[in-house]
């Protein structure tokens, strides 16, 4: 993340804290994006995890929707 995206109130924030605190919270938010996986399939997961109350059931996205976020997440051959 560069730092001309941070929030100006969040990186005040940051700042505020002490310096065994920025560690322990970068510690933290380091672990936290290791622990993402990187192999999912971005369509599936979305069909499985976004519940919505009104279906009573997990979202079903469109074949447009699915053609958009296939564009989004393909990665070029470079």
């Amino acid at each position: 993340m560069q730092l001309d995206t941070i929030d100006p109130a969040l990186a005040e924030w940051y700042f505020t804290l002490s310096p065994s605190d920025q560690a322990q919270l970068l510690s933290e938010a380091t672990a936290l994006l290791d622990s993402i996986p990187t192999d999912v399939d971005p369509i599936q997961w979305i069909q499985s995890e976004f519940y919505i109350p009104e279906l009573n059931g997990p979202i079903q996205l469109m074949p447009y929707h699915i053609a958009v976020l296939n564009e989004a997440f393909s990665r070029d051959e470079a």
